[in-house]
């Protein structure tokens, strides 16, 4: 809903916490990824501990449909708000 909103994060390289300005879709798309990763490493293992991995992947894939088919509709136009000077009262 905000593609030119910016998230900050912090970056582990090796030992050293690196704080970084992203764009929000590439923090996102980075962040989709890793849920992906991280559930098919999960797959093989006898837990269930990997479904929370899908879980998150799936939310984030219902969300972005919501959001897009949201984002589709028309929206009435916003109404103008006017500002009254209070120092002429």
């Amino acid at each position: 809903m905000y593609p030119h909103a910016k998230v900050v994060t912090v970056i582990p390289i090796f030992f050293i916490l690196q704080m970084m300005v992203l764009p929000a879709p590439i923090f996102l798309g980075i962040w989709f990824v890793i849920q992906l990763v991280r559930g098919s490493f999960s797959m093989g293992s006898a837990q269930a501990a990997g479904v929370a991995w899908w879980a998150h992947a799936g939310g984030f894939l219902f969300g972005f449909v919501v959001a897009w088919f949201l984002g589709k509709q028309q929206q009435p136009p916003r109404p103008r708000v006017r500002v009254i000077n209070p120092q002429k009262f």
